[in-house]
């Protein structure tokens, strides 16, 4: 279609489609999904600012609803660039086991070579390994084929060409799917998600597909300009990173973050290694201040309660710092700012870069 025409009828299109992922029935939801995807996949990763937009606007974040969203935005993803990612995975590590493979054969060809060169000394013979290999073979019916085909294994198997991830794929979807992923994981949906009753009712509630989108978007986003606003779904978090379950899923972007970062071509060696040192350096430093003024303050508890009961001993739990009077049962508790909670859990990022 002409520019301004598309313009006009592509999100009414799109608008259609995603307002049949709101009907009850799951067959209806299956058949407007597929097409949706295929739809997706015709028109590129371009496209996807147009798809989340519609999925926003059309489908609410409340109910079962809430969940088709998240389902229908991985669904979307991985028919767009899923392909592409997974592929370049499998590449690297295919060349990766050629790597070791062929250090592996290079160590024993020198051994092997240091052991036949004594032997040709010894024999008063000269002439190189290879020489020897080719006479033993020359002398067996088929023997040259083999040779050959065996010098080529001992050099491992050519790595397939990657098929090449254009740079910055979803740089101008990022910020529409963030939300998204936020809130299948963080939100009420995540809590519905726990409860097996509603979960049974809706195939989109039996799994979280939020992990498995992120990682997509840490494979396809330009690293340079990017990552900081993806890795801010998790900064923004690390002040609740005491719960247990937050610090749980928490780890659980940032792993899938970094196998997206592993597939993702912009990722170069000198920008991921500034990157790096950067974020450790930062890191190290509001943490090593976060505990600085923990102890300040577990410090000063610690004084008012042995100025006004005679003792006292002092345990720090999660983002609380309490002080426990000996003897009394009494206990006073000072809580941290949000600031310092999230620099007491910098190693989640710090783990992340390494």
């Amino acid at each position: 279609l002409p520019s301004e025409v598309e313009r006009v009828e592509l999100p009414r299109a799109l608008g259609g489609l995603c307002g049949l992922l709101a009907d009850r029935q799951q067959r209806v939801r299956d058949d407007a999904r597929a097409v949706l995807v295929s739809v997706s996949k015709e028109l590129g990763p371009a496209y996807m600012p147009y798809v989340c937009n519609v999925l926003r606007a059309t489908l609410p974040d409340r109910g079962f609803t809430a969940h088709v969203v998240g389902y229908t935005l991985h669904a979307v993803l991985e028919a767009v660039v899923g392909h592409l990612v997974a592929g370049r995975r499998k590449a690297r590590a295919l060349a990766a086991a050629n790597a070791q493979a062929a250090a592996a054969a290079a160590a024993g060809g020198q051994q092997g070579g240091e052991d036949e060169d004594l032997l040709l000394a010894g024999a008063g013979g000269e002439g190189s390994d290879d020489e020897e290999d080719e006479w033993r073979a020359a002398d067996t019916p088929g023997g040259g084929a083999a040779a050959k085909a065996a010098a080529g294994a001992g050099k491992g198997a050519a790595a397939p060409a990657e098929e090449p991830i254009p740079e910055g794929l979803l740089d101008d979807a990022l910020p529409l799917a963030l939300p998204l992923i936020a809130n299948e994981i963080f939100g009420e949906v995540a809590e519905a998600k726990e409860v097996a009753q509603f979960a049974n009712n809706y195939k989109e509630a039996k799994k979280v597909r939020g992990y498995e989108s992120y990682m997509l978007l840490a494979a396809s986003v330009s690293f340079g300009s990017c990552m900081e606003s993806l890795l801010e779904l998790v900064r923004c978090r690390l002040h609740l990173a005491s719960s247990p379950s937050v610090r749980n899923k928490l780890s659980q972007l940032l792993q899938h973050a970094a196998r997206g970062v592993h597939a993702n071509p912009t990722a170069r060696a000198v920008p991921l290694a500034v990157w790096v040192h950067g974020s450790l350096g930062g890191g190290l430093g509001r943490e090593e201040a976060a505990r600085e003024r923990a102890r300040a303050a577990v410090g000063g508890a610690n004084s008012d309660s042995a100025d006004k009961r005679g003792g006292a001993k002092v345990a720090a739990i999660g983002t609380v710092i309490q002080a426990t009077v000996a003897g009394v049962g009494k206990a006073k508790r000072t809580q941290l700012s949000p600031e310092d909670a999230a620099g007491l859990h910098e190693w989640l990022g710090g783990g992340f870069a390494l």
